[in-house]
This record gives structure tokens, sequence and C-alpha cells, in this order.
């Protein structure tokens, strides 16, 4: 008969190994994974020598990442950008064992600092640009991801993206302006039908209610006011009639006052 701590030895024994098990099942899958994605190639710290060898040129990029202030000219700072890219591109080299993963991390990395050379001036998202290459791993755990999005933030300067933003404005505002004089040109050409003629004058009042001035934030018809004033015009016609009548008055007796003198 076996005694209790026979009993809790057997357990851990039994527990470790499947633990151990566990781990290899892990491992496994994890190398199956990259065997079948080989462009999931991580980063991991294969940057980390950079920090010494090129400390000055990452302080520099460090502060525009965090004030978006660019304080160095154009000419080097893209000259420290390629410079990083490609040395970061030697360092993953080794790691991408499929050609064709390396092929086509290659070319980004060739196209990336093509877009670099042609631009006359920063592009208008520095400050991502130099996010990413600063600290790619905080962003993007595999190297082929990180390429992607930092060839994509380069694509325009500033001054392309200011001048492509006032165009696509332009544009917009010409085709509203268009829309609104071709909706007006084809509503004075189509015809009305009969209820809409009859309803004719009604609609016209009703778009009158609609541009009364507002009173006060009212946005109720003036109604009072208008009532107000037809009011003053017939006391002024009321008062015009008696003074009217006066004159006449007048007129008339002195009228009958020559009559008598004449008798």
């Amino acid at each position: 008969m076996s005694s209790p701590g026979n009993d809790s030895r057997i357990s851990d024994s039994n527990g470790s190994s499947q633990q151990s098990n566990g781990n290899a099942v892990t491992e496994s899958q994890s190398s199956i994974r990259q065997e079948a994605r080989p462009d999931l190639v991580e980063i991991e710290d294969g940057f980390e020598s950079l920090k010494s060898s090129e400390q000055q040129a990452l302080e520099t990029l460090e502060k525009i990442a965090e004030t978006n202030q660019v304080m160095t000219p154009w000419s080097e700072l893209r000259i420290i950008l390629n410079r990083i890219v490609s040395k970061q591109s030697r360092i993953m080299d080794p790691k991408l064992q499929d050609s064709n993963v390396r092929n086509q991390a290659d070319r980004i990395t060739a196209d990336i600092s093509e877009i670099l050379q042609k631009l006359e001036d920063c592009p208008f998202t520095i400050q991502r640009v130099c996010e990413l290459v600063v600290n790619p791993t905080q962003h993007y755990k595999t190297y082929l991801k990180y390429l992607r999005a930092l060839q994509k933030v380069n694509w325009s300067s500033w001054q392309e993206f200011v001048d492509r933003r006032r165009n696509a404005a332009r544009e917009r505002t010409e085709d509203d302006s268009e829309g609104f004089y071709g909706t007006v040109s084809m509503a004075s050409t189509v015809p009305l039908s009969d209820n809409e003629e009859t309803n004719e004058d009604t609609n016209d009042a009703t778009e009158q209610d609609k541009d009364r001035p507002q009173m006060n934030g009212i946005e109720e018809p003036c109604d009072e006011v208008e009532q107000n004033n037809e009011q003053g015009d017939n006391t002024i016609e009321a008062t015009e009639s008696r003074e009217d009548d006066r004159e006449d008055n007048k007129e008339d007796n002195k009228e009958d006052n020559k009559e008598d003198k004449t008798d």
C-alpha cells in the first residue's frame, strides 16, 4: 500500500510530465506557423545594437517623434533616415530564410530610399516616420509589416500634401456648384402637374412664411407684429377720414353763411 507522500510524488511527476508535453506542443505549433508563414519574421531585439552605433541620429529622430518639431534640415534628415533603415535591413537579412520574403523586403527598402531622395522637403507625416524608425517593435512585431508601414507614410512631402488637399477642396466646391445650378436648370424645365398648379399659391405662401425673419430667436412667423402694423394702418386711415369730414363740414358752413348774407 502506498503512502500519501508517494501518491503526492506520483502526482507531481505526472503534472511535470504533462507540463513538459504542453511546452513541446507549443514550440511545435510555433515552428509550424513560422514554416507556413515565412514572412512573419519578428524583429525582436535585433535593432538594439543601433542604440549605441547611431545614438546621436536616434536622439534627433526621438525629438521629432516627441515634439513634431523639425530642427534638422531635410537634406541631413533624409540621410539619417536612409542610413538607419539600411542598417536595419542588413541586421534582418540573415533572419529572412525565404528568398521571396528577402526579395520583397529588399524591394520595399529600396523604394523607401528612393522616396526619401525624391522628396524636396520632409514628409507631412514626419513625426510618424520617426516614431516607426526609432522604435519599430513598439508598433509592429514583424519586420515586413514595419517596412510596409514605413513605406506608406513616406509617400508625400508636406507641400504636396497641402496642394493635394487644396485641389480636393476646390474640386468639391466646383462639384457642389455645378450640382446646384444643374438642379435649378432641371427644375425650370420640368412641367407642373395639375395638382402642382392648383397648389402653387399655397406653396408660395408657405415659402414666404419660411422666409420671414426670426424675432428674438423665435422660429414662428411674426403674425403679432403684422397684426399690430395692420391695426396702426387702420387707425391712421380712420383719423384721416375724420379730418376729411371736418374739412367738408367747414366748407359747407362757409357756403351756408354766404347764402344767408346774400338773402
